[in-house]
C-alpha cells in the first residue's frame, strides 16, 4: 500500500449483534460480523447468544466472518509463522513510529528499522542476501478496500495485535475481477512474525477491536516505488499494475485513483 491509497481508506462500523458475538470469545476464535451475506450456521457454533445474535445479525443482512489465527492450518496456503529472529530493537524503534487516529500512514523503507539487528538478519537470512526494505503500515483500519500481491513474499511484523485479510491469487478470475467472498481473516498476535507467499493476495492490516496497529512491513528494495512510466493503455494484467512490484485489485467503494476497480461484493469491513 502507498500512501496516497490511504486517503482512501475508510473506518467501519458493526451493528450491536456484532460486539455481542465479539463479547463470547474464546480464544479468539471469533465470529466477527461484516456487511454481506449472513452465515447464521457458523454462528450458532461459536456465540452464546446463539438465537438473539443470529437474528439480530440476520436482520441487518450482515455476514459472520471467522477470524482464525494464524497458527490455525488454515492459513498454511497463504504463508508460515517465521521464528529465531531477535526482535528486540526493532519492536523498541516502532515505537516511535506514528500511528494515526484516522486512517493509516505507510512508511516503504525506513531507515532506523533497516539499522536494526533484526533488519540485517532478515536480508541475510530470510531473503538470502537480496537488497530489502523494512518500512510500516500503522494506525486504524477495518476494511478491505483493495487486494494486491507482488512477485515474491512478504514479511509482516505485528507490532500489536491486528488482523490479515487474505485471499489467492489463484482465485482472480480470468478477467482480473476476485469475488470478496474467497476472502479470510486471520488473527496475527503482538510480536509474531507472518510470510505471506507471492500468491497470497493481501492490503493493509485491520486493528482488533477498532484498537490502532503498527506492522512491519519487509520487502526486496524498490517495492512499491513510483513506476518510471505507465502505460494508460495496458491491457490484461498489466492493467493491474500500479507501482514497481505491485499489482492491486480495488474495491469500487474505495475510489482508489488509477486502479482497477475489480473486487465484486462486499467491501469487508472487522472490529
Amino acid at each position: 500500500m502507498t500512501q496516497a491509497e490511504q486517503n482512501g481508506m475508510g473506518r467501519g462500523r458493526l451493528a450491536p449483534a456484532c460486539f455481542m458475538c465479539a463479547s463470547c470469545q474464546n480464544g479468539w476464535q471469533d465470529i466477527w460480523c461484516t456487511k454481506s451475506a449472513f452465515l447464521k450456521s457458523a454462528a450458532r457454533k461459536v456465540c452464546g447468544l446463539r438465537t438473539a445474535c443470529a437474528q439480530a445479525a440476520e436482520m441487518r443482512g450482515r455476514k459472520m466472518i471467522e477470524i482464525k489465527k494464524v497458527t490455525d492450518p488454515a492459513y498454511r496456503p497463504y504463508g508460515t509463522v517465521v521464528e529465531g529472529y531477535d526482535l528486540t530493537e526493532l519492536l523498541a524503534r516502532m515505537q516511535e513510529t506514528p500511528c494515526p487516529e484516522d486512517g493509516t500512514v505507510y512508511v516503504g523503507s525506513e531507515k532506523k528499522l533497516e539499522d536494526t539487528p533484526a533488519g540485517r538478519e532478515f536480508a541475510a537470512r530470510f531473503f538470502g542476501g537480496m537488497p530489502i526494505q523494512l518500512g510500516y503500515c500503522n494506525g486504524h483500519n477495518e476494511k478491505l478496500n483493495a487486494l494486491e500481491y507482488h512477485r515474491n513474499s512478504e514479511v509482516n511484523v505485528a507490532v500489536t495485535d491486528l488482523i490479515l485479510l487474505v485471499g489467492k491469487k489463484q482465485d482472480i478470475a480470468a478477467d482480473f475481477t476476485y469475488d470478496t467472498a474467497k476472502v479470510e481473516a486471520f488473527l496475527v498476535p503482538a510480536g509474531t512474525v507472518v510470510q505471506m507467499y507471492e500468491t497470497t493476495l493481501h492490503y493493509a492490516p485491520c486493528g482488533v477491536n477498532g484498537k490502532g496497529f503498527r506492522d512491519v512491513i519487509i520487502l526486496p528494495r524498490g517495492t512499491n516505488d513510483e513506476l518510471a512510466e505507465k502505460n494508460p493503455a495496458a491491457a490484461g494484467e498489466d492493467r493491474l499494475q500500479t507501482h514497481v512490484n505491485k499489482w492491486l485489485i480495488a474495491h469500487p467503494e474505495a475510489q482508489i485513483a488509477g486502479a482497477f476497480a475489480g473486487l465484486k461484493g462486499e467491501n469487508i469491513t472487522v472490529d
